[in-house]
C-alpha cells in the first residue's frame, strides 16, 4: 500500500524517546534486509524469508519504510505480464488492524483514480489467519487489484496483487507459494516470540551499600562469561524502536528458555557497541549473606554495554528494570561501575561502586 494510511509499526516510548519517523528506504542495510548464500533475502527483525523468485514472478524490491525495520515489504513482478505481488510485514498493534484496511482500501481508490470496487477476489492464502479483503478493477477493468490484511502475531501481513484478469490462476500458485513460505520463517518466529509473555518491568536500582560491591563484581563476572556465548541460542524478538537524536536503535528481546541474556538495544551499523540486560543467578545468593530480601523473586540484573576491548557495567537492579530506565543509561551521562578488560579479564571497580551513597 506503500504505507498509505498505516501508521508504521513503532511503538512510542516514554522518555521523549519517539519512534523512528517513516522513512522510506529501497536500499535497507543488512541489519534489515540480509540475504542468504542462495540469494534469498532475509528480515532479521520477523525472520521473513522472501525468495528470488516464485513460478514466473521475480523479486524486485526490497523497502524499509521506517529506520529499524519494523515496516517493511518485497516486491515481486512477472517480468513477462507486468502482474505485480508484494508482501508486507508491519509491527502493530492488532487492535488497529479494522482502521489500517480501512485505511488502506481507501487508498487504493484515491491514488488510483481509475480503482472501482468488486465484490470477487483472489482465494486468501490457505493459512489458518482470519484476513479482510477487498478487491478492485482499475483502468477500465482491464486490470484487477486485490487487498489481503490480517494480524500476525502482533504485526501485521498484507499482501497486494495487481494482475490482468486472465491471469489470475498464475497469481493464485505465486501468492500462495510465499505465504507458506512467509509462514514457515516469519510466522514461526512471531508465534514464538508471542507465546512468552512481556517480563513485568517493575525492577529497581540496586543502591545497597552493603551489597553494591558484590554485586557488581558478580554482575561484572557474569557479563565476562556470558556475553560471549550470547547470542548462541538465543531467539530475538524485535520489541521497541528507539531514537537518541538522529540515531536509531532497535530493543529485542531474547525469548530462548532460561537465558541469560534477555534484552538487548542494537544500532543500524552492523558493528558498535551494543547494550545487553543480564540476568545474575547469584545475585540472590549474594544478597542473602548480606543483605537479606533486597533481591526479590524474580532475581538480579545488570545493564552493560559490550563495545570492541571491553564491558562495561552500567547498572545493576533487582527485579527487571522498566525499558525508559536501560534508555536513560544511553543518553546524558551516567555514572560507570565496573569495566572488564576482554584482552586480560581484570575487572575495574568505579566510585558508584566503591563508595554507594
Amino acid at each position: 500500500m506503500g504505507r498509505s494510511g498505516v501508521l508504521t509499526g513503532m511503538i512510542m516510548m516514554a522518555l521523549c524517546v519517539p519512534a523512528a519517523a517513516q522513512s522510506l528506504n529501497s536500499a535497507p542495510p543488512k541489519t534489515i534486509w540480509d540475504s542468504d548464500l542462495d540469494g534469498t533475502a532475509i528480515h532479521l527483525q520477523s525472520g521473513l524469508q522472501c525468495p528470488n523468485a516464485t513460478g514466473g514472478f521475480r523479486r524486485t524490491q526490497l523497502i524499509a519504510y521506517d529506520k529499524v525495520g519494523l515496516d517493511v515489504s518485497c516486491n515481486y513482478r512477472n517480468l513477462g505480464t507486468g502482474d505485480d505481488i508484494t508482501i508486507y510485514l508491519t509491527r502493530r498493534d492488532p487492535a488497529q488492524l479494522q482502521q489500517d484496511f480501512d485505511s488502506a482500501r481507501q487508498a487504493v481508490i484515491t491514488h488510483t483514480p481509475t480503482a472501482k470496487t468488486r465484490d470477487s477476489v483472489l482465494p486468501a492464502p490457505h493459512s489458518d489467519l482470519k484476513w479482510l479483503q477487498a478487491g478492485f478493477t482499475e483502468h477500465d477493468d482491464h486490470v484487477a487489484s486485490d487487498l489481503f490484511l490480517t494480524a500476525l502475531a502482533g504485526w501485521e501481513y498484507e499482501i497486494r496483487a495487481t494482475y490482468r484478469a486472465d491471469n489470475a490462476p498464475a497469481m493464485t500458485a505465486a501468492i500462495t507459494d510465499l505465504d507458506a513460505t512467509l509462514m514457515k520463517t516469519a510466522g514461526a518466529h512471531l508465534a514464538a516470540c508471542a507465546a512468552v509473555a512481556a517480563p513485568a518491568r517493575a525492577g529497581q536500582p540496586m543502591r545497597s551499600p552493603k551489597i553494591l560491591g558484590p554485586l557488581v563484581i558478580s554482575g561484572a563476572a557474569r557479563a565476562m562469561l556470558d556475553l560471549p556465548k550470547a547470542d548462541s541460542g538465543a531467539q530475538w524478538c524485535a520489541e521497541n524502536s528507539i531514537l537518541l537524536g538522529q540515531l536509531p536503535f532497535l530493543d529485542w528481546r531474547n525469548v530462548a528458555p532460561n537465558a541469560v541474556a534477555v534484552e538487548r538495544i542494537t544500532g543500524l551499523a552492523p558493528t558498535g557497541p551494543r547494550v545487553y540486560l543480564l540476568r545474575d543467578p547469584a545475585a540472590q545468593e549474594v544478597a542473602a549473606k548480606s543483605d537479606p530480601g533486597t533481591i526479590p523473586a524474580d532475581g538480579g540484573y545488570v545493564v552493560v554495554v559490550d563495545s570492541d576491548a571491553s564491558i562495561s557495567v552500567m547498572d545493576i537492579y533487582a527485579g527487571y528494570p522498566p525499558l525508559t530506565d536501560i534508555v536513560r543509561l544511553l543518553v546524558g551521562s551516567h555514572p560507570l561501575f565496573a569495566s572488564v578488560s576482554k584482552a586480560d579479564k581484570k575487572i575495574t571497580l568505579f566510585p558508584p561502586a566503591l563508595n554507594p551513597h
